[in-house]
């Protein structure tokens, strides 16, 4: 079934404001007011409309727009039960239509493609909020079609550069399992190792470094729609 297109605050305030009387006084106007506000919020929730959700929220706002605009213009006053009945029918018809009909979608935030795994000094071991970021990693790649991720190994420049090659390749070993575990399947990863040559955070020899004791992790591919 095709959803209405939302009529605009304006053709509603038009079509409110045909109804009601300015003939009316200031306290029967203002009974009017409540007796419409209770009366379509009673009808809302009977249909399932909460204001909790974007919907609800439109269609709370159109009541309380519609409800305000009861009395300010319009034909000779026919009667007060007479004309509140008229201006609660097409007060209610208003929130309902505005609920059902095609909200502007808000713009997805982007989504993330790069993080970066942290190691304790000489170590490959994947921390507790390490495994956290790796978790991150594997939805950016399941939120995204063709999708792959590159890895970079690197590490700090204590110990010889042989010693932190292999340090770099056992880093992102450890990253590579955990993503796979987390749902990546090992085909769509890659893994290049630095050791201490170009790091992240260019330092002298024998320099302990955090960012530089990381494995950086790229997702690439086109987000799902």
């Amino acid at each position: 079934m095709r959803v209405p297109p939302c009529p605009s605050v304006e053709s509603l305030k038009l079509a409110v404001a045909y109804w009601p009387s300015s003939a009316l006084p200031t306290a029967v106007r203002s009974r009017r007011r409540s007796a419409c506000r209770r009366s379509i919020l009673s009808t809302t929730a009977n249909s399932g409309i909460t204001e909790s959700s974007r919907e609800g929220a439109k269609a709370h706002i159109t009541i309380e727009r519609s409800c305000a605009m009861l009395a300010p213009r319009g034909r000779p006053y026919e009667g007060e039960k007479h004309m509140l009945g008229r201006s609660l029918s097409f007060a209610i018809a208003a929130a309902l239509l505005l609920a059902a009909c095609n909200q502007p979608q808000s713009p997805a935030a982007p989504l993330a493609s790069n993080f970066r795994v942290l190691f304790a000094p000489g170590s490959s071991t994947l921390q507790d909020p390490e495994l956290g970021t790796i978790r991150q990693a594997a939805a950016a790649y399941t939120s995204r079609r063709g999708a792959s991720i590159a890895l970079l190994g690197h590490t700090d420049t204590k110990g010889s550069p042989a010693f932190n090659q292999a340090l770099s390749r056992q880093r992102t070993d450890a990253v590579t399992a955990a993503l796979v575990a987390a749902g990546v399947p090992a085909a769509s990863i890659s893994a290049t190792t630095y050791g201490e040559t170009n790091p992240p955070v260019p330092t002298g020899d024998n320099v302990s470094d955090q960012k530089n004791r990381s494995v950086e992790i790229s997702v690439s591919g086109a987000p799902r729609t």
